[in-house]
């Protein structure tokens, strides 16, 4: 493996990428708390990144189904308001065959399933445009955490501008 295609290095190259401060302040408690490949635990990022909080929600990562499924521990209340449904509390991912199917978290599920078996973080970003108005920038940041290596939770940080010229 190059030195450029190191897993550390990749990790590195997502802090420049990110666009907003609440989720450059998440990334920023994330990386100091990790240590080589040790995740930081969750005590670790709770409470230092508070510009992302209302935008953060937590899932614990249910390691005994197959695949992995979650169940949301923590959410925001900006993430709480734009939800189609509560969120705290609520499963997905999970073992039965439909499990993603019909459920507007489905992909979402795969994004947290594939932060978890990684143990990465995951950054994407999209601007939507429905047709029915303003342009809107979505950003996520998925953040592992766990004690040593295996990530017992994932962070997860969601924005919405409703411009994408912001």
């Amino acid at each position: 493996m190059s030195h450029a295609q190191h897993p550390l290095n990749i990790i590195d190259q997502i802090g420049p990428k990110l666009r907003a401060r609440e989720l450059r302040d998440a990334f920023t408690a994330w990386s100091g708390g990790r240590l080589g490949h040790r995740l930081p635990g969750l005590v670790d990022i709770e409470g230092v990144a508070l510009s992302a909080s209302p935008h953060m929600a937590v899932v614990e990562i249910e390691h005994g189904t197959h695949p992995l499924s979650f169940r949301f521990v923590q959410v925001g209340e900006h993430l709480a308001r734009r939800a189609p449904g509560p969120l705290l509390g609520r499963r997905i991912g999970g073992a039965s065959p439909d499990a993603d199917m019909g459920d507007p978290l489905g992909s979402v599920a795969w994004a947290y399933r594939q932060c978890a078996i990684s143990a990465k973080p995951s950054y994407e970003f999209a601007d939507l445009d429905f047709g029915d108005g303003q342009p809107m920038l979505f950003e996520r940041l998925l953040l592992p955490v766990g004690s040593g290596v295996v990530p017992s939770h994932v962070v997860v940080v969601s924005l919405f501008s409703e411009s994408a010229e912001e």
